[in-house]
């Protein structure tokens, strides 16, 4: 039982780590291609200045914009899902793995074997602060 826990627990931190990083590629990339958009358009003296310049910067600001919107409900949809899976696996976690304030250190017993691992704190991030993963 464990050593599935503990399994499960490394699956979310990975889960989580992939999903972060792809929703911060997708944000450095919608940001790379508006700057490299506005180059295109402060590049040609004839179009840094008037109607179409304003249009051009808007369009590429726009773009970034739902951009990072959908690589936002993405991440969000998935850590959701996360948040949902931590708070269930929180409850069935072994002392060794609990949080302080969890109700398994009322009968705690000092254990014959060694634990696989031990919970040394909770991972968040700047994205979501509700999140925590063992």
């Amino acid at each position: 039982m464990d050593e599935r826990l503990y399994n499960q627990v490394w699956g979310m931190f990975e889960d989580l780590a992939r999903t972060v990083a792809a929703y911060r590629g997708a944000v450095d990339f919608a940001e790379s291609r508006m700057e490299r958009e506005l180059d295109g358009v402060l590049s040609d003296p004839r179009t840094r200045v008037g109607p179409a310049a304003d249009a051009a910067r808007e369009a590429a600001r726009g773009k970034q914009m739902r951009l990072v919107a959908q690589a936002r409900a993405v991440l969000d949809r998935d850590l959701g899902r996360l948040a949902d899976e931590s708070d269930v696996v929180e409850h069935a976690l072994p002392p060794a793995y609990a949080r302080w304030d969890s109700p398994v250190w009322q009968g705690y017993q000092v254990p014959f074997e060694t634990p696989m691992a031990v919970r040394l704190g909770d991972l968040r991030l700047p994205e979501r602060d509700d999140l925590r993963i063992p």
